[in-house]
């Protein structure tokens, strides 16, 4: 029956990369969603917020007292998404070029 559809392998090959690309853009959703939950948090986006604590000390102070004092497992997951976010991104683009 699958012969109807042209050759079988390609078509496999076809539906396995159709399946990645929607697993792969739920995963990226869902690291968006989370990411965004801190980027509203601490009102700005990653790359601002690793420099400012890398850099200000004030500014960690200010967030241990009046934002959250465990805003370094937040930093950690939020790490997590920011990175996970452009490895999945990088992911998608390479099965989408093939």
């Amino acid at each position: 029956m699958l012969q109807a559809f042209g050759d079988i392998e390609e078509t496999i090959e076809r539906a396995i990369q159709r399946y990645m690309v929607v697993k792969i853009t739920e995963k990226i959703a869902e690291l968006r969603h989370r990411e965004k939950t801190y980027h509203t948090q601490y009102g700005m986006d990653y790359p601002s917020f690793e420099k400012r604590i890398a850099e200000d000390q004030a500014f960690v102070e200010h967030i241990e007292q009046h934002v959250k004092a465990t805003w370094e497992l937040d930093f950690a997951d939020w790490e997590f998404c920011y990175k996970g976010m452009q490895d999945w991104t990088h992911k998608l683009e390479a099965i989408l070029l093939t």
